[in-house]
């Protein structure tokens, strides 16, 4: 008889027990987590503190220094890159970069012959062996160095 009595008694003392202790252990982790708060907000009391982060997060320079900014290193991604896994990032371009980079090269050596010389250039589907020379515009198929770039079929 006295079983009956003792057993229940034991096993709410046990797991009451085990309930402190885990309550015990949450109060620990949060006074931790309280204090390194503290500690975080009596940073800002310094004023150096205050300074490194202006300069790192705003930054803020003092008068007379030049702040320099080097493009492209965070230290992390340099920007969008382009897979062939995702066209979708750039939906509207018929060709490719090298292609169109190209194109604008050619387009920008032939501005100063005249509109029918470039007339050729810049379209997607623009022949580039017929960039720079019309035929009929006033030129003959002699060319000298100084036109556009001929190419192997030329």
């Amino acid at each position: 008889m006295c079983l009956v009595i003792v057993v229940p008694v034991t096993r709410n003392y046990i797991k009451q027990y085990n309930e402190l202790k885990d309550i015990r252990i949450q109060i620990a982790e949060q006074q931790a987590k309280n204090d390194a708060l503290r500690n975080k907000i009596s940073r800002w009391d310094d004023d150096s503190y205050v300074i490194a982060q202006a300069r790192e997060r705003l930054t803020f320079v003092f008068p007379g220094e030049t702040p320099y900014k080097i493009m492209g290193w965070d230290g992390g991604d340099n920007g969008p890159t382009t897979t062939d896994e995702d066209p979708a990032l750039f939906p509207d371009q018929e060709v490719p970069w090298y292609d169109f980079m190209w194109q604008s090269i050619e387009k920008a050596g032939n501005l100063g012959e005249g509109t029918e010389a470039g007339a050729g250039v810049g379209g997607a589907g623009s022949d580039k062996a017929g960039a720079g020379k019309t035929g009929s515009g006033g030129k003959d198929a002699d060319t000298t160095d100084t036109d556009a770039p001929k190419s192997s079929t030329d």
